[in-house]
């Protein structure tokens, strides 16, 4: 069951901890950053080195920076260094196929990047071979990127396991260094910067931590010294359970839209562990295989330089 709480608590995480003072942020005033399409909006605008963010090619060099880092892991070679042209809303597919859209491309002269952006790693639904192929017929190289808020690994599969992911709260973190590194910048730059820090701000405040030992234990000590834990044990199971799930709800409709499958799944896992029951990929509680269509199974994904 240790891989089925590890997925519920990457949702959990964000809700139960976010607990600071209110701050003015303006990705929240706008809910700006709760469907993929606004976020790929964000990214391609600063990866754009002539966009009316100041930054040159500075977040550029960031991603690519940290794609060449996941790619080292992945035991892969870097990107070379070259100049990307910025594209979004791009068919991947061959004539005479179903549309395939990728989020955002990066045309460069030696490789070209494709990327997925979408709130966990997961394809959900998208062809890596596909996004992979459109970069091979333009250049001699072609890498595929998913951008994200959460790093599921068990949601990696049908190519994308391939692909290095490239987590939100990383290059915010280190574009927000970049430039507080260059007071000219922010002087002359100012509501760029506080774009960019609020950007931060809200990326960082929801990012979801390492679920090793000593991470669950942190997050258990946060829930008790943050007075969460009392809410739910001083209530029978069934109904601590039944508040938790509104409050999954509430955070679903604000955080994913339309989105229902994060809310079926995590409903499912809830019942799953109340049960003390750890179900196989596909399989529901009462022992019978789950249909093809629908939410995900627990165990597996949680669906739904530059010059100043």
């Amino acid at each position: 069951m240790r891989s089925v709480t590890a997925e519920l608590l990457q949702v959990l995480i964000p809700m139960l901890t976010d607990r600071p003072k209110r701050r003015f942020n303006v990705f929240e005033v706008m809910h700006h950053g709760t469907h993929e399409k606004q976020l790929s909006n964000v990214f391609a605008w600063l990866l754009d080195a002539d966009g009316t963010h100041g930054l040159g090619d500075a977040f550029q060099r960031i991603f690519v920076g940290e794609v060449n880092h996941r790619l080292q892991l992945l035991g892969r070679d870097p990107i070379a260094d070259d100049a990307f042209g910025v594209r979004q809303e791009v068919n991947t597919s061959l004539p005479g196929e179903a549309e395939d859209i990728a989020d955002i491309v990066l045309d460069g002269s030696r490789t070209t990047i494709v990327v997925e952006n979408y709130f966990t790693s997961d394809g959900h639904g998208h062809s890596y071979h596909g996004y992979l192929g459109l970069g091979e017929r333009q250049t001699p190289r072609s890498v595929v990127v998913l951008l994200c808020e959460h790093e599921i690994r068990s949601a990696l599969a049908d190519g994308w396991e391939q692909a290095p992911v490239v987590l939100y709260s990383t290059v915010a973190e280190e574009l927000l260094a970049h430039v507080r590194q260059h007071k000219t910048y922010r002087h002359e730059n100012v509501e760029q910067y506080h774009f960019i820090e609020n950007m931060h701000r809200h990326f960082t405040n929801r990012m979801a931590v390492s679920m090793s030992r000593d991470g669950l234990v942190s997050f258990v000590d946060a829930l008790c010294r943050g007075g969460e834990a009392d809410v739910y044990g001083q209530q029978h199971a069934e109904l601590a359970a039944r508040q938790l799930g509104d409050r999954l709800r509430e955070e679903a409709i604000q955080r994913f839209g339309e989105s229902r499958e994060l809310l079926g799944s995590a409903k499912q896992i809830l019942e799953y562990l109340l049960q003390g029951y750890s179900p196989r990929p596909g399989q529901r509680r009462d022992g019978r295989r789950s249909p093809r269509r629908g939410v995900r199974q627990a165990g597996r994904a949680i669906p739904l330089g530059g010059q100043f």
